[in-house]
């Protein structure tokens, strides 16, 4: 499991503050949906309201029609029918200033060279729950 050896309830810094009675929306995107859900309960217990999708097309709907619109797009790159940076792309053409970040196990940040859209920030799988709440965290702040 790529987030062992790491109490995901540690003493890291939580969200970025947010005017009273809002909390950060974020998406999460990956098909393998046992990494997917382990994102998403590291960033619950953060205190941030994580939306996760195993499905990339059904993430874009979403950021398309959905209101509250996300304030961050989490995704992992190699994914089916569409990548993660494919999907940064066309989230970005709906919502320009949406906030995303880029991970991935089998890719490294070159290949972000290949896409117009790039990411705010970028986790090489495995990653530990403190590296993904730091780096959430300034994407957020950016």
């Amino acid at each position: 499991m790529p987030f062992s050896g790491e109490n995901a309830a540690s003493n890291e810094p939580g969200p970025v503050e947010e005017p009273p009675g809002r909390e950060i929306l974020i998406y999460v995107v990956d098909d393998e949906s046992m990494i997917g859900e382990v994102v998403e309960v590291i960033l619950k217990l953060k205190g941030f309201k994580p939306k996760f999708f195993t499905d990339p097309e059904a993430a874009f709907q979403s950021i398309a029609s959905d209101e509250p619109k996300p304030d961050l797009l989490l995704t992992d790159f190699l994914m089916s029918p569409i990548n993660g940076m494919e999907l940064i792309e066309r989230c970005k053409r709906v919502q320009p200033d949406l906030k995303t970040i880029l991970y991935s196990g089998n890719v490294g940040e070159e290949i972000m060279q290949y896409y117009s859209a790039k990411p705010d920030g970028f986790l090489s799988k495995p990653f530990l729950p403190k590296t993904l709440v730091s780096v959430v965290n300034s994407v957020l702040r950016g």
